[in-house]
């Protein structure tokens, strides 16, 4: 039978090599939940940036403690301007599958 890796796991080896890209920003869509937070605390492990979303104000106080450098509710803030605010965006993490810039 043959194995097949979570998304946890996959998340975990592509974040493996960001010791490279210190000082550089990521965001996190879906940043307080399982996989988004793990994200999240390996990003900061790293050095990068964290700008991660949710929608709900109990969601953002988690980010906050888990070291998100900017956490913002998408129902009330418009992603394109947090993220030009706090830009630029290296990377992109997106449910929870990495996506390049000009797919955004």
């Amino acid at each position: 039978m043959r194995r097949r890796c979570g998304s946890s796991a996959r998340i975990t080896g592509a974040l493996k090599h960001l010791a490279s890209f210190q000082g550089e920003t990521v965001y996190v869509s879906t940043a307080a939940g399982p996989v988004g937070s793990l994200v999240v605390q390996l990003a900061k492990l790293d050095g990068l940036k964290v700008i991660g979303s949710a929608g709900q104000e109990e969601k953002l106080n988690f980010l906050r403690e888990i070291g998100t450098d900017v956490a913002f509710n998408y129902k009330e803030q418009s992603i394109d301007s947090v993220l030009k605010e706090h830009g630029p965006v290296d990377m992109y993490v997106l449910r929870p599958r990495f996506v390049s810039r000009d797919r955004v």
